[in-house]
């Protein structure tokens, strides 16, 4: 390889440029693999299994199954064509964008947990480019709107960490996880009970 051949030239200025891209591209891919392993979860035989997947939603049943899971747009309106979801088949979780973010209404995004909605707002900041292999997104989530039994079942941790492993699997809307170099989530927001409004984490 060309860091080998710079040091036997002696060239010894080039092989540290070489090391230091090669020290670059490790811990990028260390970021790759660690947003992975928060894909994943452990079965009953403790081994790995995928938990959300990013899914393109092209054919009728599967359009169909998840317009069943009663989604509305940000405006109230009835879900009619949902296009992609990060979804874990298992646990029959899935999350989808409700739409939004322009003429000052918030981004909004749906997460369909225990037979029930859980509605959210959220921002995402983007760093880099597909075409590089450099695309970071960042997620940022600022309101989130659950039932009174998603409240009492889900202590803070347990619901941040499915969140946040749905939104590290939803990567960039329209966009593969495997386009995206990086996907971090940032929580944090305001919690509100659909029958009590605001409440506190627990």
């Amino acid at each position: 390889m060309d860091f080998c051949q710079n040091l036997i030239n002696s060239n010894y200025s080039k092989a540290s440029e070489d090391i230091h891209t090669i020290l670059k591209l490790f811990i990028e891919l260390n970021k790759m693999q660690w947003n992975v392993r928060l894909m994943y979860k452990i079965n009953e035989k403790g081994k790995r299994t995928m938990a959300f997947v990013w899914k393109k939603i092209t054919d009728k049943k599967e359009k169909e199954y998840i317009k069943s899971k009663g989604f509305t747009y940000i405006d109230g309106e009835p879900m009619i064509d949902p296009r992609w979801c990060a979804i874990d088949e298992e646990r029959d979780i899935i999350l989808v964008s409700r739409g939004g973010g322009g003429l000052e209404m918030p981004e909004g995004y749906a997460l369909y947990l225990d037979g029930e909605i859980i509605e959210m707002e959220g921002e995402e900041k983007c760093e880099g480019n597909r075409f590089d292999n450099n695309l970071k997104v960042h997620w940022i989530i600022n309101k989130i709107v659950v039932n009174k039994m998603q409240y009492e079942k889900y202590d803070i941790n347990e619901l941040m960490q499915i969140i946040k492993e749905a939104f590290i699997a939803f990567g960039y809307c329209g966009l593969k996880i495997t386009q995206v170099l990086e996907v971090t989530v940032e929580i944090n927001a305001e919690l509100y009970d659909r029958e009590r409004g605001r409440v506190e984490w627990h």
